[in-house]
């Protein structure tokens, strides 16, 4: 992903961005700075150029907060990390033996009581364990009367990443608060690297891949 001070190395890669060196401002339109219309680039020879989204009135850029990009744009959740989805956070409890894999159909149901709406964190955690209780009773008896052990398992897996990502009471639900490192559930680096933020002379910010990572 390269990067580092120019002292050490040339900021190249990803952190090429966090390069004291070399000047980015942009120009968000929204609260959560997931709308960027603008992009101005000053590199460590002084050279400039300034990128726009077509149809971007001169109007909406001077309503939007300009600042300049630092390491938090891209690492704006430093703490309290949140899954971004239901699935997400489903997989990683079964990849840590939270959640039985050897359940059928564990994973659709744990995502699928973690999406439903509730009131209040109780609320959950009562439906939850009433939700899951209910499939593998009705679906599979024998599994639910032989391995009840596991069944309160996966009860106790999907309850605790309730308590762990949702809040209904502040209303935080998977995706309230967007993660910008990276572009897979949320857009992050294609906010500004989508192809559409042009210079005057039609050079556009790349969405190649190989502008921020090395393939080999």
């Amino acid at each position: 992903m390269g990067g580092g001070p120019r002292q050490a190395a040339d900021g190249a890669g990803i952190h090429w961005h966090a390069d004291a060196a070399n000047e980015i401002e942009y120009i968000a339109t929204d609260e959560k700075h997931q709308e960027i219309p603008y992009v101005r680039v000053k590199d460590r020879t002084g050279a400039v150029r300034e990128y726009v989204v077509d149809g971007v009135t001169p109007a909406a850029l001077v309503k939007g907060e300009r600042r300049r990009m630092d390491c938090l744009d891209c690492h704006n959740r430093p703490s309290h990390q949140m899954a971004p989805t239901a699935e997400r956070a489903v997989n990683g409890a079964m990849a840590r033996g939270e959640i039985p894999s050897s359940l059928p159909f564990a994973h659709r149901e744990a995502v699928k009581v973690l999406k439903a709406s509730y009131r209040t964190e109780q609320m959950a955690v009562d439906a939850i364990a009433t939700a899951l209780r209910d499939f593998y009773r009705g679906s599979y008896q024998q599994i639910y009367e032989d391995r009840r052990e596991e069944v309160e398992k996966a009860v106790a897996g999907t309850q605790q990443l309730f308590r762990r990502h949702l809040f209904p009471e502040m209303n935080v639900q998977f995706g309230t608060y967007p993660v910008n490192l990276g572009h897979v559930d949320f857009p992050g680096c294609f906010r500004c690297h989508d192809d559409n933020h042009k210079s005057k002379d039609g050079k556009a910010i790349s969405q190649d891949c190989e502008t921020c990572h090395t393939i080999e």
